[in-house]
Formats: structure tokens, sequence, C-alpha cells
């Protein structure tokens, strides 16, 4: 469901800003991810979890801290962004408020 809601706002981004701007846009983000996950993605081999690297970084707990605090706030803003996703298709299917809260 929530995969929809980034298509959703990826078509919006197109809109407003054209294919070419939102596909360099996408592929430099796409980029930046990539180079971002290839150390973590080196150290799962030796069981190192995204908190010890912070912390061998030169972050120390602070820094393990705020990258604790911004994982959260992606996991909010994911479950903010499915909701609304959520809300319309069971709108759609006219399914039971009660049933949908199980």
């Amino acid at each position: 469901m929530s995969f929809l809601a980034l298509e959703a706002i990826g078509g919006s981004i197109t809109i407003n800003y054209g294919f070419a701007n939102a596909t360099a846009a996408i592929m430099v983000v796409g980029a930046l991810i990539f180079l971002t996950s290839v150390p973590i993605a080196y150290y799962v081999h030796l069981r190192v979890d995204i908190d010890l690297l912070t912390r061998g970084a030169g972050f120390g707990y602070i820094g393990s801290t705020i990258t604790s605090l911004i994982y959260a706030s992606f996991t909010f803003l994911f479950f903010a962004i499915e909701r609304p996703s959520c809300r319309c298709a069971r709108d759609v299917l006219r399914v039971p408020l009660f049933v949908a809260t199980c």
C-alpha cells in the first residue's frame, strides 16, 4: 500500500518539475542511497549494526542516538504516508471499521 503512495509522490514530482528533472533527481538520490549502503552492507557479515558503526566512525553515543531518532522519524513518516492509502482502500472495498482494526 505504501508503495502506491510513493508512486503518487513520484508522479506529483514529475508533473510539477518535468520528467527530465524528476529522472535526474531520482538517479542522484538513488546513487547517494547506494553509496551510503555500501559500507553498511560490507560490515553486515561481521554482525556489526548501525549503532556500532556510528560509534566506531567517531560520532559516539550522541551520534548513535541521533541516528536512531532519524530512523524513528522515517518510520513515522512512512506510517503517515501509508495511512491515507489504507483508508482509501478500505473505503473503496467497503470494509467495515471493526474488521479493518483487527
